[in-house]
């Protein structure tokens, strides 16, 4: 089975990934709801589209699609930055070997221009384990261990947020459920309002007083208050939902989303680069770090190996 596309996603993708460079370059102080649901938003979809394949036939298409990506960017960004920080005088073999390194083991430990490229592994090591669970195991067994896996993701949280994990393998015990909740709801949307209505009740809690045990960063293992915060993350999926669906018909957006692989690759090098160059405006940040960022992925796109290499697909 091929997996499902409904008109809308694009556009979901698209205001997903405007978020998350909203959320990278402004102050985190003044974005902080922008966490609430950005990268929930994109694990969620990921459920939402899944039709359960054939595990081998699954991991072949997801290694092309996410993890072959993920190696060509990163030695495409270490390599531009070995060539920059040559040209400047100040190379040293140490940072590259430990920009290397970092780039292998993944997870929290990757900063700067790789920062976002936690979010892959995480996502690749996520729909493997439901796409093997929903072709092997029933609904009650499924659900058990996904509820396991949330309480799980809390303790880690609590006690022991400090270990970094190899690929951001911890943070699976959030994306998971997160992606079995999104499942669902594809194919019970009456489920979906239900848990987007009881999140409602809290929206306005948020809004008011912001407490700091609300506070979301997933790739620092911070996911706020059990079942309060997943709530309030699908209930702005859901108002995402909407938006998109009323959305739906403006090409860019579409477009947007269409290419926010290659943006969450891309945009954090751009994004530190402009300051670099001296450009303090953040709104032209912003314009800047999307447009050079769509420019990549239409590049990547025009020719075969850059499209299979580093967009996972073919250009024809």
């Amino acid at each position: 089975m091929k997996t499902r596309h409904i008109d809308y996603i694009d556009t979901a993708k698209g205001i997903g990934i405007l978020s998350v460079l909203i959320g990278h370059i402004f102050p985190r102080q003044n974005v902080d709801f922008i966490y609430l649901f950005h990268m929930p938003l994109f694990f969620f979809i990921s459920g939402y589209l899944l039709s359960p394949q054939p595990t081998t036939n699954f991991i072949t298409k997801k290694t092309k699609g996410l993890i072959i990506p993920y190696i060509y960017f990163a030695l495409i960004i270490i390599t531009l930055n070995t060539v920059i920080s040559a040209i400047l005088g100040s190379l040293t073999i140490v940072d590259v070997a430990k920009s290397l390194i970092k780039s292998v083991y993944g997870g929290a430990l990757l900063k700067g221009d790789l920062g976002a490229y936690w979010f892959i592994t995480v996502l690749f090591i996520s729909i493997i384990i439901l796409n093997w669970m929903l072709n092997n195991l029933n609904t009650r067994k499924i659900s058990l261990i996904t509820i396991a896996m949330y309480s799980a993701s809390f303790i880690n949280q609590h006690y022991i947020a400090s270990i970094v994990f190899p690929l951001g393998v911890n943070i699976c015990l959030q994306a998971i459920p997160l992606m079995y909740i999104g499942y669902l709801s594809r194919n019970n949307q009456k489920f979906f309002k239900i848990l987007s209505a009881a999140g409602m009740a809290f929206l306005l809690m948020y809004v008011l007083l912001q407490p700091e045990s609300m506070r979301v960063d997933f790739k620092a293992s911070q996911y706020g208050i059990p079942v309060i915060n997943t709530l309030l993350s699908i209930t702005w999926i859901y108002i995402t939902f909407l938006l998109s669906n009323a959305l739906k018909e403006i090409d860019i957006l579409k477009f947007i989303g269409s290419a926010s692989l290659t943006i969450m690759f891309t945009h954090q090098w751009i994004h530190f680069h402009l300051i670099a160059l001296g450009i303090e405006n953040l709104y032209a940040i912003l314009i800047i770090t999307l447009l050079l960022s769509i420019a990549c992925h239409l590049l990547f796109k025009k020719w075969e190996l850059s499209s299979s290499l580093l967009l996972g697909k073919s250009s024809r």
